[in-house]
């Protein structure tokens, strides 16, 4: 985990990724649903950087393993 933000009672955690391939990206993906798991909380945010030419950037949510992943692509 990389960053934990916590405001007003509220815990915060994004995991910031260099992109790297589909297989390393998805097991980002499941070692932050873990960390949702592990702090029971009911969404995380995934922040990955790519510096592909030809990437689609911009925001998705997901759900891995049950649990909501809102990630943005830059």
């Amino acid at each position: 985990m990389d960053l934990v933000i916590d405001y007003l009672g509220e815990r915060h955690i994004v995991e910031l990724k260099i992109w790297q391939g589909s297989a390393y990206h998805e097991k980002g993906e499941i070692q932050l649903a873990n960390y949702e798991d592990r702090y029971h909380l009911d969404r995380a945010y995934l922040l990955s950087y790519s510096i592909n030419k030809n990437k689609k950037t911009g925001l998705t949510h997901k759900i891995v393993q049950g649990k909501t992943l809102i990630e943005a692509f830059v």
